[in-house]
């Protein structure tokens, strides 16, 4: 059961590190175009993706009336399904947040699910949220 597992984890890490080498700076090069164009250079960008589990997550930060925190995330999950890893969902997800003694804005998090992994996909998406 254990060799099962070692063999399921290195399929799934051996996918992720295709999905960094394939997508990673496409990833990247469109999260610096909204940084320069939706926020002036204001947000702080992770280069490196973040490995959750099977989780591949990119994400922009940055800060408006110096108390409302804001993550554009694009998300890629893994899944294996005991023969092979494959991609099994692909998101943007937007997140503000305030700390509890702001009262102009509630948290919000929005989700735009994709249906396949590409950058011109990923694109529309972060346009829609920043548009």
């Amino acid at each position: 059961m254990a060799d099962m597992t070692r063999a399921r984890e290195a399929r799934i890490r051996a996918k992720i590190d295709e999905i960094k080498r394939g997508y990673g700076d496409g990833i990247v090069g469109l999260l610096k175009e909204v940084n320069a164009r939706y926020l002036h250079g204001a947000g702080e960008l992770a280069v490196k993706p973040v490995i959750e589990g099977s989780n591949l997550r990119w994400t922009l930060s940055w800060k408006e009336k110096e108390k409302i925190s804001f993550d554009l995330n694009v998300v890629v999950g893994v899944v294996d399904n005991g023969k092979q890893a494959n991609i099994e969902r692909v998101w943007v997800h937007r997140h503000a947040s305030t700390p509890l003694d702001y009262e102009d804005h509630t948290p919000t998090t929005r989700i735009r699910r994709l249906t396949d992994l590409s950058i011109a996909g990923i694109r529309a998406a972060v346009e829609a949220e920043m548009g």
